[in-house]
């Protein structure tokens, strides 16, 4: 027993750094063994040595797991199919194997993903999947998808089945976005069967609506294939590395590794792949739960039916109007003096989201209560899903429940809870953050004032039909006084969450 000790401690000594791990490893080590090597050969900032190497590793592996891997286009894609020859119907994961710039290590954006196709093709090698599965590893994404724009537009795979990009993948919750206007019905119940992966709901309104991609898979958004884009979100819903010379590999979580291998092991492997649709189905968060397209419309338009039944409640709703007005041009105050005329995002500091929230609160509980409050909060609920679901109806369908909840229910509080999920989502600071990290609003959150007091409208509509505390204004207004005390002491973006730099 002593000699074999011996014999397997000498041999794991001998065995160069950035050499393949072992066959007996799983598939989340050897990812990371993978991605140890990617990083070894330095940057890989398209164009440069780095680049090449990393592109003769990949095609040294595949050949060398019995692929005939090849390059077509300038820049160009690297490619290679179980089964041999291109097939209609395969399912196609890229994965881009350039960074963004020669101080930029680039390990989770994107190294994991090359390192988990890598390994994903050897063992689909080993033990071939029930139809066609291909990796692809387009060239040039950090400098705006050309790789895989050119070769889409050029010389694209034969009718992909399906549509898989790997960006910013190896932390985080494991998370599809990307699911635009291919994914109806059969694809979104289809995804849901991985338990793994969230769907996040704005996410997927963004995608269907706006076509706003940032990873290869955008350049599949014109034609009739499902295409996707999985990645990891973290607590804040961004990777707070990304672009930038911490993306080392110690950004890298081996639970996330793991998620992401059981997810393209179980994809590679589940069939038949999920049928384009243009349905508006979305997946309700955290329970699993599919909501098919066509049950989305006849919520939405239910709940503006019971909205426009609240028509009584106008003054209550006018009054909610107000207040929620007053509330946060009052925080908006607050968050100006604990900004102190500070630019880096001041507005979206969590203790600052707390002033406001509080502000909001003193003047919700100041306000005379009415008692058609439940009635003005349907109506105000209807108003503003009526905009929302011309423009989406995933969107919309959320405020519709708040309506019918108050329709349906007698106490009314608890029935207007149903429609809370816009206005929660548009308090959180991640939200914003999130929205800010994708180029979509502003990094002054100032701005963002009076969005939020239009989603909280019917929030503070339901405020006021329940009773009255005399003190409750005065304790509200003197926490918030407490936060923005703590908020003149902390950096503008808050101890939580560190400012964000990228070169």
């Amino acid at each position: 027993m002593l000699l074999l000790t011996a014999l397997a401690l000498l041999c794991s000594a001998l065995t160069p750094v950035g050499s393949a791990a072992a066959p007996s490893a799983t598939p989340t080590e050897r990812v990371l063994a993978h991605t140890e090597t990617l990083l070894s050969f330095g940057p890989r900032e398209h164009g440069t040595p780095g680049e090449q190497r990393a592109l003769s590793w990949i095609s040294g592996r595949l050949e060398a797991a019995g692929y005939t891997p090849t390059l077509q286009g300038d820049p160009g894609v690297l490619w290679a199919c179980t089964a041999g020859e291109v097939q209609p119907g395969a399912i196609w994961f890229l994965a881009h194997p350039d960074s963004v710039s020669s101080s930029v290590p680039g390990a989770v954006d994107n190294a994991v993903g090359v390192a988990a196709l890598v390994v994903l093709a050897e063992d689909l090698a080993t033990l071939p999947p029930p139809s066609q599965v291909c990796v692809a590893f387009p060239r040039a994404e950090e400098l705006g998808l050309v790789g895989s724009i050119q070769w889409v537009a050029t010389t694209p795979p034969p009718e992909p089945g399906l549509v898989v990009a790997l960006d910013l993948v190896g932390q985080g919750q494991l998370s599809a976005t990307g699911l635009g206007p291919r994914f109806g019905d059969d694809a979104i119940a289809w995804l849901a069967g991985f338990d793994r992966v969230e769907q996040p709901v704005a996410y997927r309104i963004v995608s269907r609506k706006l076509g706003i991609e940032r990873s290869d898979h955008g350049a599949f958004r014109h034609t009739q294939v499902p295409a996707m884009h999985l990645l990891g979100r973290g607590r804040s819903g961004i990777y707070w590395a990304y672009h930038s010379p911490a993306d080392g590999l110690e950004q890298v979580e081996p639970q996330a590794v793991e998620d992401l291998m059981e997810t393209l092991s179980h994809m590679s492997r589940t069939r038949p792949l999920p049928q384009p649709g243009a349905e508006a189905a979305v997946k309700l968060p955290h329970l699993g739960f599919v909501l098919p397209g066509g049950l989305v419309w006849l919520l939405w338009g239910g709940g503006l039916i019971a909205a426009a039944g609240g028509w009584r409640g106008w003054r209550s709703a006018g009054v909610a109007l107000g207040v929620s007005a007053a509330g946060t041009a009052m925080g908006a105050g607050l968050w100006a003096i604990g900004a102190l005329g500070r630019v880096q995002h001041a507005a979206l500091a969590t203790p600052l989201t707390l002033v406001w929230l509080l502000t909001l609160a003193a003047a919700t509980w100041a306000a005379p209560h009415s008692r058609r409050a439940g009635e003005g909060a349907a109506l105000a609920f209807g108003i503003l899903a009526l905009p929302a679901g011309l423009f989406d109806p995933i969107l919309g369908v959320w405020l519709s429940l708040g309506a019918l909840g108050l329709a349906l229910t007698r106490y009314r509080p608890i029935g207007g809870v149903l429609g809370l999920g816009v206005p929660v989502f548009l308090c959180l600071p991640s939200t914003w953050r999130e929205l800010v990290f994708h180029h979509l609003l502003p990094p002054q959150g100032l701005v963002y004032m009076p969005v939020r007091a239009l989603v909280c409208w019917p929030v503070v509509a339901l405020g006021l039909s329940i009773p009255r505390w005399r003190r409750g204004p005065v304790l509200m207004l003197a926490s918030a006084l407490v936060m923005l005390v703590v908020s003149l002491l902390m950096p503008a973006w808050s101890a939580a969450f560190p400012p964000l730099e990228t070169p």
